[in-house]
């Protein structure tokens, strides 16, 4: 499954990334796709306690995209581990490309 398939671009621009997180991990980072879910599977450090692994996966993705953290929230699944994420400012593309060098870059 490719990395564009849980990339969903919206009318207004942004696009919804399809993200299973996994909080409390022992370091951060994109794990890859998980063609059963069809999810982005990431890790996170913080705990799924009060917002903190919500709060950590958008600044997390932002860091990634090169961001600011305003441009990435969650939509969807604020409770749940399956979640949707908005990103601003960027095309499927351009997400797909930065998400891949990145997850590259973090099994090397």
């Amino acid at each position: 499954m490719e990395l564009a398939e849980v990339l969903h671009p919206t009318l207004d621009g942004a696009v919804l990334v399809a993200v299973h997180v996994q909080p409390g991990s022992s370091s951060a980072g994109i794990v890859g796709v998980d063609p059963w879910r069809r999810r982005l599977q990431v890790r996170v450090t913080a705990i799924a306690k009060e917002g903190r692994a919500n709060h950590a996966l958008c600044v997390c993705m932002a860091g990634w995209l090169r961001l600011p953290p305003a441009s990435v929230t969650v939509v969807e699944g604020a409770t749940s581990r399956s979640k949707r994420l908005r990103v601003e400012g960027l095309t499927p593309e351009s997400i797909a490309s930065r998400l891949s060098r990145h997850a590259a870059s973090d099994e090397a």
